[in-house]
C-alpha cells in the first residue's frame, strides 16, 4: 500500500527470528519520504519481495542494495530519487529483506536473470539501475544479461571490480567469524566499524551494527561474488557513473577507478575525498545530486 494507508507485507515465517527482522524492516520502512508501497512478485527462482517509491507515471530507476542488507536499508538514495523517478527495489535473497531464501549461484547468470525477471513482472523493458556496494556487483550481472534493457548503470562503491585490499583481507574474516561465534556488542561493532570506514560517524556505525545484530540471527550461506574479469568488463556498453570514496576500506578506488576507465569505455567516474565506503549514507545530498545528473 501507499503510505497514508500503510499494510506492510508479512516476512516469510519460516525465516528464523522474523518477527525481530519485519519491526526492523519496517522501522526502517517509515523512513521513506514519498508514496510508497511492497509487494510480493513471482519469479522461476522463488518469491521476491519489492519496494517502489515515487509516482507511478515517472521513469523506472532499479535501486540494488548492499549485502547485509535490504531494499529499504538504500532509504537515503530512494528518498532523493523517488521525488523525480519510481524506484523499484527489490530485496536480494538471503540478506536482511522479505525474499524468500532461494540460492542465486555468482559463477553464472542467476543474478542477472532473477533482475530481468523482476523487470519483467513490473513491465519494464529500459531502466536506468544504480547499485550500491554489492548492489553494483548484481547491476553489472545484470548488464551483462540483459545489455539492452540498461538505460544507464551508476555503480556506487562497488565491489568485484577491483581486488580487496590485503589489509581487508587480513581483517575482515578473522572479525566476522568472531562476531559469528561470539555474537557479543563489542564484536558486532568492531566488524561494522571496519565496513564502514574511517570516515564514518559513530551514529552511522551505531544505526548499522544493529541491523548487524538482526542479520547473525537470520544469517544464510551463499556464494562469494567473484571478480568480473577485463572480458567482462569490457562487455558492458551502457553508459555508466562509477562513485567512490577515497578511505573505501574494501577497494582502493585508484584501482576500482582504473579498471572501469580501461574497460568500459562509455564511462565516467569520481572519487569523493572525504568518504569511505558507505557513501550513500556519508554523502548522500552529494550522491543524489550526481546521480540525477548523471541519468539527465
Amino acid at each position: 500500500m501507499w503510505i497514508g494507508e500503510i499494510q506492510f507485507v508479512n516476512i516469510d515465517p519460516v525465516k528464523k527470528n522474523y518477527k525481530e527482522l519485519e519491526a526492523l524492516y519496517n522501522a526502517t520502512f517509515v523512513q521513506l519520504t514519498n508514496p510508497s508501497r511492497t509487494q510480493f512478485i513471482d519469479t522461476s527462482f522463488g518469491q521476491t519481495h519489492l519496494v517502489s517509491s515515487g509516482s507511478r507515471e515517472a521513469k523506472p530507476v532499479l535501486v540494488l542494495h548492499g549485502a547485509a542488507s535490504n531494499a529499504v536499508g538504500c532509504w537515503p538514495l530512494i528518498n532523493g530519487l523517488a521525488s523525480k523517478y519510481c524506484v523499484h527495489a527489490p530485496d536480494a535473497p538471503r540478506q536482511l529483506g522479505k525474499t524468500e531464501t532461494f540460492h542465486l549461484s555468482s559463477a553464472n547468470q542467476d543474478y542477472g536473470k532473477w533482475l530481468a525477471e523482476v523487470l519483467d513482472k513490473l513491465e519494464i523493458e529500459r531502466v536506468r539501475v544504480v547499485g550500491f556496494s554489492f548492489g553494483g556487483w548484481m547491476a553489472c550481472k545484470l548488464a551483462l544479461f540483459v545489455p539492452k534493457r540498461i538505460e544507464k548503470l551508476v555503480l556506487i562503491s562497488p565491489i568485484g571490480i577491483a581486488p580487496f585490499r590485503i589489509r581487508y583481507l587480513l581483517q575482515a574474516p578473522v572479525s566476522m567469524l568472531w562476531m559469528l561465534i561470539s555474537r557479543s556488542d563489542a564484536s558486532v561493532h568492531r566488524f561494522t566499524k571496519l565496513v564502514a570506514g574511517q570516515t564514518a560517524s559513530n551514529e552511522l556505525i551505531d544505526e548499522m551494527a544493529t541491523s548487524a545484530r538482526v542479520f547473525l540471527k537470520n544469517f544464510h550461506f551463499q556464494d562469494i561474488p567473484y571478480r568480473f574479469s577485463r572480458k567482462n568488463l569490457q562487455k558492458i556498453s551502457t553508459p555508466t557513473y562509477l562513485l567512490a570514496g577515497r578511505y573505501d576500506p574494501f577497494c582502493n578506488p585508484e584501482v576500482t577507478v582504473s579498471q572501469i576507465q580501461n574497460n568500459l569505455p562509455n564511462s565516467q567516474t569520481e572519487v569523493i575525498p572525504d568518504a569511505g565506503h558507505v557513501l550513500i549514507f556519508e554523502k548522500p545530498e552529494l550522491v543524489n545530486a550526481r546521480v540525477i545528473k548523471f541519468f539527465e
